[in-house]
């Protein structure tokens, strides 16, 4: 189940217009019958603003479609943003974008795709942002029918837009570069690079 969907053009009418963290909000509401705890309207509120940024870029697709808060099914997963179209090659493709509000984290090396954050006030463990973009397209992948069907193309990343990377950055620690390279990470500053990435999968609006 997707919670809010539009065309990139739509959608940056929508941030524009102050409308987008309403929107979801109320979408929220309606389809998946949950209120939306404060700290999560004020994290659509500040990621939107980055991707609208990002999306600004003219080489992606004013119709490509946008989707916020996609529900994997069969599980309690939601997904943040998804950028969908088709590549150069008229392959239907998709760009898995998990964000993060994060500001710092420490590396947790003797765990799997751990690392120790800041969150609802304390440190605490949780998975690579790059794992957590990889592992929920693992789950569209067997979940999601129409995936394997139609063979579409899946790209996962993660943007940290509130993250200034740092020389020797524990984010990019040699211990993550296996997701990371599943996953490319995009922190502050990297707006460019972001939209060349999605620019790379996403061509055109799917036919």
């Amino acid at each position: 189940m997707i919670v809010y969907q539009e065309t990139k053009k739509k959608f940056l009418n929508d941030v524009r217009l102050d409308l987008i963290e309403e929107k979801i909000e109320r979408k929220v509401l309606e389809r998946l019958h949950k209120k939306t705890a404060h700290n999560e309207f004020l994290s659509w509120m500040n990621s939107m603003q980055y991707m609208y940024k990002v999306l600004e870029e003219k080489s992606i697709p004013d119709d490509s479609v946008i989707a916020i808060e996609y529900r994997i099914p069969n599980s309690n997963k939601r997904v943040d943003f998804i950028i969908s179209g088709e590549d150069g090659l008229g392959r239907e493709s998709a760009v898995i974008i998990e964000l993060k509000q994060w500001q710092k984290l420490e590396k947790v090396d003797s765990k799997e795709a751990v690392v120790k954050t800041h969150l609802q006030g304390r440190m605490v463990e949780t998975t690579h942002p790059s794992y957590q973009a990889w592992f929920y397209v693992s789950m569209i992948e067997d979940y999601n029918e129409d995936v394997r069907k139609y063979k579409i193309n899946l790209q996962p990343c993660a943007y940290l837009h509130n993250y200034r990377l740092q020389e020797h950055d524990d984010l990019t620690d040699s211990c993550y570069e296996y997701y990371i390279d599943k996953a490319p990470v995009f922190t502050r500053g990297d707006t460019d690079k972001l939209a060349k990435f999605i620019s790379k999968y996403i061509k055109k609006r799917e036919s």
